[in-house]
């Protein structure tokens, strides 16, 4: 995870080692171009992994006679009557260092501490999604 060059809230996901294609999951998640070179190493497309989620959500979706997921709508994949948004993340079963700001911020009324002790347990999702204007919003 690299947050120097991010906004709050907001990071890269840089791969920390090199993969051999042994299967066909490892082609599609690793040899796909859902990686782009960056100076401080490999990281994660955010629109390369909405565009692989939303053509794997098809196929599955078509089975299940669902409304397929045809654009992409801030982090969500959505319908093309606007009626359906699906988000797909990756979580992290832990409180990162970045995220502790989050849990001591001052509140006066919400979330009430039993919210927040909720959403604690629940663990971080990281989220497709750039920060706007940012110089490398398509890698947050």
């Amino acid at each position: 995870m690299v947050t120097d060059a991010t906004q709050p809230c907001f990071t890269q996901l840089c791969r920390l080692n090199h993969y051999r294609v042994n299967n066909v999951w490892d082609l599609a998640f690793k040899v796909l171009p859902l990686w782009q070179k960056h100076p401080l190493g490999y990281m994660l497309s955010s629109e390369q992994y909405k565009l692989l989620i939303m053509s794997l959500a098809g196929l599955k979706l078509a089975v299940l006679k669902l409304p397929r997921l045809v654009k992409t709508h801030g982090p969500c994949l959505t319908s093309c009557d606007d009626q359906l948004d699906k988000v797909v993340c990756l979580k992290c079963d832990q409180w990162l260092f970045q995220t502790q700001l989050w849990i001591r911020r001052p509140r006066t009324a919400w979330p009430s501490p039993k919210i927040i002790s909720k959403i604690i347990s629940c663990g971080v999702l990281f989220v497709p999604i750039g920060c706007k204007g940012s110089a490398n919003e398509n890698l947050e």
